[in-house]
């Protein structure tokens, strides 16, 4: 098979996911093109399956925003007429589910046929599928596409109910995965600032400091588990919000706990120098990032929202708190933490959970996906 597929490259759950599959395709001795506007972070070095395609925007003086999607979108009907490509796997709608849509008519007023698989991942549905502009470019996207997947039971629902889309489109849900040999409970990083206090609990919370991921509420959160024992939080990723962030660790004078290490590209050597990691968003479709602490044996405290709790068991491999209550989820923290026998059990169940979505029993489900398309 030739698949291409379009994401975004950076350290967000669909670019993951995206780079994920095809290194799993190519491996399989299938062709991949994979397009986007740089090259992934997943994607690095050599792979002779595999073809980056780091598209530019077309620039002229009258253009205040260059056209990104307007090139994206040449570059796969480019694929499709001169490589033959069988098949492109979007992931994340917007705007790449209206690229393919729109590649695809063109390519039909030449007789060419490319079928095209949609992955929604959440706030493509939660958020900006609630936006007056894009709606119905969306929805004409969705329905156009030859299968569309959810990473989680909770955004097939949403998806159904925001686009209505009842009648019209069969969506399949395929779960977000994980490298459960890649992210495993052995720490390979011997650098660990934390050795010397082993008595203390490590908490950690990796985002993209988006406002739906509310990074502040995990500072509340510490704040209230710092005031009963020995604590230290480690934050990673970067965004519009960390500034916010810092400001309140300053704030409440606690900068000598707290660790900015910013975006990082192997978090399996880091998830491991934790014990619990901390999600306070108010929406997750699935919570890729709390399924890879998982498989790194921390269980997860975070908020009821989304589709958490097709991942999270309630006081089995983790915590599931009411919404915006910061006191519950510290108040399970220092559970945890008090409780050395419940953390050991609940870190083999985190583990267990994990192994459910490793990538060898998820992604041929797409692969399987693909054949059926491409042979019809």
């Amino acid at each position: 098979m030739k698949i291409a597929y379009i994401s975004y490259p950076t350290y967000g759950g669909s670019g993951i996911i995206a780079s994920e599959i095809a290194k799993y395709v190519a491996n399989k001795n299938n062709e991949v093109f994979f397009i986007s506007y740089n090259r992934p972070i997943r994607l690095q070095g050599f792979h002779k399956n595999i073809h980056i395609y780091e598209v530019e925007p077309v620039k002229y003086p009258l253009f205040k925003y260059p056209p990104f999607e307007s090139s994206v979108i040449g570059v796969i009907v480019n694929l499709a007429k001169y490589e033959k490509i069988d098949l492109i796997h979007v992931h994340y709608a917007v705007p790449f589910a209206m690229n393919a849509h729109y590649a695809k008519l063109i390519l039909q007023s030449q007789n060419i046929n490319l079928p095209y698989v949609l992955t929604l991942h959440g706030s493509d549905v939660t958020i900006l599928g609630k936006e007056a502009l894009l709606y119905e470019q969306l929805r004409a996207s969705i329905i156009s596409s030859d299968a569309v997947t959810t990473v989680s039971n909770f955004l097939k629902k949403e998806a159904v109910k925001v686009f209505n889309l009842e009648d019209n489109v069969n969506i399949k849900t395929i779960y977000n995965f994980v490298d459960t040999n890649k992210f495993s409970p052995e720490c390979k990083d011997e650098e660990n600032p934390l050795f010397d206090n082993k008595d203390a609990i490590v908490l950690i919370h990796v985002s993209n400091f988006r406002k739906v991921k509310r990074p502040l509420d995990v500072v509340r959160v510490f704040q209230k588990v710092l005031d009963k024992k020995k604590a230290f939080l480690i934050f990673v990723g970067d965004g519009p919000e960390r500034p916010s962030v810092e400001f309140e660790v300053h704030r409440l004078n606690m900068q000598d706990n707290v660790f900015f290490l910013g975006k990082q590209y192997n978090l399996e050597n880091i998830y491991p120098l934790a014990n619990v990691f901390v999600l306070t968003s108010s929406s997750e479709s699935f919570g890729l990032a709390a399924l890879e602490a998982m498989a790194c044996g921390l269980p997860v405290v975070a908020y009821d929202v989304g589709g958490l709790s097709e991942v999270i068991d309630h006081k089995i491999n983790g915590f599931l708190g009411e919404y915006k209550n910061t006191e519950q989820l510290a108040d399970f923290i220092t559970y945890l933490a008090n409780n050395p026998e419940v953390y050991f059990n609940m870190s083999n169940n985190a583990r267990e959970k994990a192994l459910l979505f490793s990538k060898d029993k998820i992604i041929p489900q797409y692969l399987e996906l693909y054949e059926q398309i491409i042979s019809n």
